[in-house]
């Protein structure tokens, strides 16, 4: 632990837990949880700005080692479980993710609407 606080900002390393990369974002050593975020949120939210409050980034094509911008969607944690029960979840095709998520999004927004 003592060897990660000492890497610089902007370094990176492999999270096997969450199976994700990391980027150190401050040289906060007393804490760790927030000098270390997950790649895919950093890269997110320099493009967009903070991600809302339940709300997750997704790997549209499955593989949490790629955190290229056009690859990440952000999407609210109730629209997120809709995908999983509604659509097969584990086809890798990224186009048929966001499909999922954002037929998800519309029967939320329609489900509104009939209240």
């Amino acid at each position: 632990n003592d060897y990660q606080s000492q890497k610089p900002v902007l370094s990176t390393r492999y999270n096997a837990k969450d199976d994700c990369v990391e980027i150190k974002t401050s040289c906060d050593i007393g804490n760790t949880k927030k000098t270390w975020i997950p790649m895919h949120r950093y890269v997110y939210e320099q493009k967009y700005g903070k991600i809302p409050k339940g709300h997750k980034i997704i790997h549209l094509d499955g593989n949490r080692q790629n955190n290229d911008i056009n690859n990440l969607y952000c999407v609210s944690n109730s629209v997120m479980i809709s995908a999983h029960k509604t659509y097969n979840w584990d086809n890798t095709n990224p186009l048929y993710r966001l499909c999922a998520l954002k037929n998800s999004e519309l029967k939320m927004l329609l489900d509104k609407e009939g209240d």
